[in-house]
């Protein structure tokens, strides 16, 4: 049995934060998000740094706890017919989790680690695999398992306002409780993240290298972006809702209201929704932030439901 004195003897080795469909990790700043999926029934969450795949984080909806042992003698089973010298070495039962090292023979080095747990509050079975192509680190394994929480963590004031916080690829999105994650689109210095609530919908933008393609008119900018879309531009007061992780914050921001485009018909029979942005340059971070919602009207979604926060792109 294997127990970690690791974490509460050492600093922390990693800083990078990361808020998914209510679980949240923390991982080191320097590894990237290769792979992801915002299915809550079954998704994965892969990273990895300049050469290898270092982490993957896998969930699955269960309704009750599975036969956590039967389930690791599988996986142990499956292991050794891919590497018959292995060697296993049972986890200590830390914050819920049960897993194993596997070595490469019983004096050889570690080459995985697999942990488990079950979160009710979720009703989701979560694992976390760890690959060693690069020599074992235990501390940074401990740093690993302890760092993953689920709900919003230390964010009270994001739960008291009804919100659920997204946070990866530098972004961070404060969103109403009831808009669901559908789409993450994230290109070289162009993040696209999309919350949809029945025929609601709100894309959430961060656009970086704006010394390369920006000119400084950020109404130049939104109108290209509203194109085809009727309604009025309008420079207004700082985004309220923009929360800026240094000073000084965004000093204007521009704003658009009218409806999306289409056909008039779709107007006549109230089938078009009302289109509603808000667009602001963040100095701290030297990135466009951007907000659109459709929504119908009634009840529109406003960008000021959200509240959206950046850092600098690296290595874009």
């Amino acid at each position: 049995m294997i127990s970690y004195p690791y974490a509460l003897q050492h600093p922390s080795v990693t800083s990078g934060l990361v808020r998914w469909l209510g679980m949240s990790i923390t991982v080191p700043e320097t590894w990237e998000i290769m792979r992801h999926s915002v299915q809550e029934a079954r998704g994965q969450l892969a990273w990895c740094d300049r050469r290898h795949q270092r982490l993957l984080l896998s969930w699955s909806t269960c309704a009750t706890r599975p036969d956590v042992q039967r389930l690791f003698s599988d996986y142990k089973a499956r292991d050794s017919e891919a590497e018959r010298k292995s060697r296993f070495h049972d986890l200590a039962q830390v914050d819920g989790w049960t897993g194993y090292r596997r070595r490469s023979s019983s004096a050889g080095a570690v080459r995985l680690t697999r942990a488990g747990r079950y979160e009710p509050v979720l009703k989701r079975w979560i694992e976390l695999t760890i690959p060693w192509e690069v020599p074992h680190d235990g501390e940074l394994e401990a740093e690993l398992l302890a760092g993953f929480s689920v709900g919003n963590g230390t964010d009270s004031a994001a739960a008291s306002v009804g919100r659920e916080v997204w946070q990866a690829f530098g972004l961070r999105v404060e969103a109403p409780r009831d808009m669901k994650l559908v789409h993450v689109e994230p290109k070289p210095a162009d993040l696209r993240v999309t919350f949809r609530r029945g025929r609601d919908e709100a894309v959430v933008r961060r656009l970086g290298m704006l010394r390369a393609w920006f000119n400084g008119d950020l109404t130049a900018w939104l109108e290209k972006e509203a194109d085809k879309c009727p309604g009025i531009l309008d420079a207004c007061s700082p985004p309220g809702n923009a929360l800026c992780d240094t000073e000084p914050a965004a000093t204007s921001a521009v704003t658009f209201a009218g409806w999306e485009a289409g056909p008039r018909w779709r107007s006549l029979l109230g089938l078009r929704r009302e289109r509603l942005d808000r667009a602001w340059v963040c100095p701290s971070s030297q990135t466009i932030c951007h907000v659109m919602t459709l929504s119908f009207p009634g009840q529109p979604l406003r960008p000021e439901d959200f509240a959206v926060s950046c850092s600098a792109f690296k290595g874009h």
